[in-house]
């Protein structure tokens, strides 16, 4: 168990839970207000509280950890979370409830404290699509919070080492569930013996404190540690916005001060300039590949996500810009698609076909565009039966100069196969396309469709 660096502090078995995340019931936004966002109030005076104990809010302790409370903390939640994943992994889909239920019920009442604390801030994904977009900026977040004196791994970088990582877990999260590791094929055995052969223990822990793993499983009890701009990394000029958009700049990665921040979208328009000057921000070249530990980086985020919970729907075009500024780095692409413009409704349908048929886009940025269709069909009844029709006619069709469209094709057939869709005229759809070979099994096979 490793004590330098704060993160080595999680123990190896720990962090392989949380793989394999599933897509849970979409949870809308809270809905920010469109002018300049209020300070935050004054916090209460501090309480004498122990490290860990959990508080809603997800706040942070009133005073440091100590290593053993650290080491207990971490030892009561592993024991929590393997009793949850061993529970649920062998439960049928419609019995996961109850489930969930028995693992509560068999809990002490501390024990029952931290599942809810587990469950509560658990890094829910808000997209099914988009996973590369999405695993790259939760790194980003985690090193602009606690990154400390690590150097910074660019995408491709992080990609590969993250593989190695998840090969490296995969008997440990087998075990979790009681499958032994030579149940699975030969290749798949080779190439995970090879690694554990490549990597020593302390390889391995040097790997995890690198990517900075599973760090939200304590993050209530790691300090921030920011780290330090590199003197050849240009520091973000924020002094061309305003007033009005100028809260933004300061959230940085820690989303909780917009999570819990007062305001509603409705309650009163927008100010003059402010929607353009949200453009600019969710659009800045210089803040999208800023320095992850600068505040005024996260800021395109927060921008966008204003723009869609206000249901800004004109601005959806100049906000693809961001994709294509970030380019092969890109961190944005599954919460400005799959979110922000999903929110914004049935004006930007139109918009949102032609990038999942743009034959030059990212898969994932097309698969995307359909994910965002299928969300307003789910917000807005009498558009569904038209969404779905388009997207039955997309998989009916699959181009020879559209190298990607198999792939579109079966991120259509997942989406159809399940909410707000799922009928017999979709379920027909995706066995013709399937006969005509024009799904790509590797997204999604319908033969799996009654085990999903």
């Amino acid at each position: 168990m490793r004590r330098s660096g704060g993160i080595g502090l999680v123990p190896r078995g720990l962090t392989a839970l949380s793989k394999n995340k599933t897509p849970g019931k979409r949870k809308r936004l809270k809905r920010l207000t469109p002018q300049r966002l209020p300070a935050q109030p004054p916090k209460a005076a501090p309480v004498s509280k122990a490290p860990g104990d959990p508080t809603p809010g997800h706040s942070r302790p009133r005073r440091p950890a100590t290593p053993n409370e650290i080491e207990r903390i971490l030892a009561t939640r592993k024991r929590v979370m393997t009793a949850f994943v061993s529970r649920v992994a062998d439960a049928p889909l419609d019995q996961i409830s109850g489930a969930l239920q028995r693992t509560s019920d068999s809990l002490s009442a501390d024990d029952r404290l931290q599942l809810g604390w587990l469950r509560e801030n658990y890094p829910h994904r808000k997209t099914f699509i988009g996973e590369h977009a999405r695993i790259w900026r939760e790194y980003r977040r985690d090193f602009a919070l606690y990154g400390g004196d690590r150097p910074f791994l660019s995408r491709e970088a992080f990609e590969a080492a993250d593989q190695n990582l998840a090969m490296l877990r995969i008997p440990e999260m087998l075990a979790t569930v009681g499958i032994d590791i030579e149940a699975l094929p030969r290749v798949g055995q080779r190439r995970m013996k090879a690694l554990q052969a490549a990597y020593s223990d302390e390889e391995r822990l040097r790997l995890e404190d690198q990517l900075l793993k599973d760090v939200w499983f304590v993050s209530d009890i790691l300090p921030v540690s920011p780290p330090p701009r590199p003197r050849d990394w240009p520091e973000i000029d924020v002094g061309a916005f305003g007033e009005d958009v100028s809260n933004l700049l300061e959230v940085g990665a820690d989303f909780r001060p917009m999570k819990e921040g007062p305001g509603s979208a409705s309650a009163s328009p927008p100010r003059p300039g402010t929607i353009g000057s949200l453009v600019s921000m969710a659009t800045d070249e210089r803040m999208l590949r800023g320095w992850p530990a600068d505040a005024a980086a996260w800021a395109p985020y927060h921008a966008m996500t204003l723009l869609g919970v206000l249901g800004e729907h004109a601005t959806a075009p100049l906000l693809l810009r961001a994709i294509d500024v970030v380019g092969k780095d890109d961190w944005i692409s599954d919460h400005l698609v799959g979110v922000c413009l999903a929110l914004m409704g049935p004006p930007v349908e139109p918009l949102l076909w032609d990038l999942a048929l743009d034959r030059r886009r990212d898969t994932e940025q097309r698969g995307l565009a359909l994910e965002a269709l299928t969300r307003i069909a789910g917000d807005h009844a009498d558009r569904r039966d038209d969404i779905a029709g388009r997207m039955a006619e997309v998989m009916s069709k699959a181009p020879y100069l559209d190298r990607g469209r198999k792939t579109v094709n079966a991120y259509a057939a997942w989406l159809l196969h399940n909410e707000p869709f799922g009928d017999a005229r979709a379920r027909a759809a995706i066995q013709e396309a399937d006969a005509a070979g024009r799904l790509d099994h590797t997204i999604h096979n319908p033969s799996d469709n009654d085990a999903l």
